[in-house]
């Protein structure tokens, strides 16, 4: 299996989904620098973070949006006890991710993360429900299997 290969796909795929689902652009969760920078990552350090997101999704349930089922939030060590209002998080100032779409937890400013969250909260839709926990289970079956 190539992790890094692996990875840009979940990203990719997420944001087709979106797009299908509730019209979100596709370019504001991801575009083909987050692709390129991806597939620049170190395999083991992919694969590292793979798992992670593995274990956020079969082990502690994740759901939605969030660091815990981000890529580049692992790649960069984010850690959420770090983020405070009006400060950035040491690990988005350096995100590549952040860079091309505005950082996620910047309160102030327009990210494109803050006007995704924004789409589901107009359109009234649970985020939680759209991105469920059973459709991260299913990603990472059929992006394992396609490998």
């Amino acid at each position: 299996m190539k992790y890094g290969k692996s990875l840009a796909r979940f990203m990719k795929e997420k944001s087709l989904w979106m797009n299908d689902f509730c019209k979100i652009p596709n370019e504001w969760y991801f575009v083909d620098g987050d692709e390129k920078e991806i597939l620049t990552w170190d395999e083991k350090i992919s694969q590292v973070i793979w798992e992670k997101i593995k274990i956020s999704i079969e082990k502690n349930e994740a759901s939605g949006l969030n660091y815990k089922l981000c890529p580049f939030c692992y790649k960069n060590n984010y850690d959420h006890a770090l983020t405070k209002q009006g400060r950035h998080n040491p690990a988005c100032i350096d995100c590549g991710y952040g860079k091309r779409h505005g950082i996620c937890t910047d309160d102030a400013a327009k990210s494109e993360f803050r006007k995704i969250l924004e789409q589901f909260n107009n359109k009234r839709l649970n985020i939680y429900k759209c991105l469920s926990n059973d459709y991260y289970k299913l990603s990472i079956k059929k992006l394992e299997t396609l490998e």
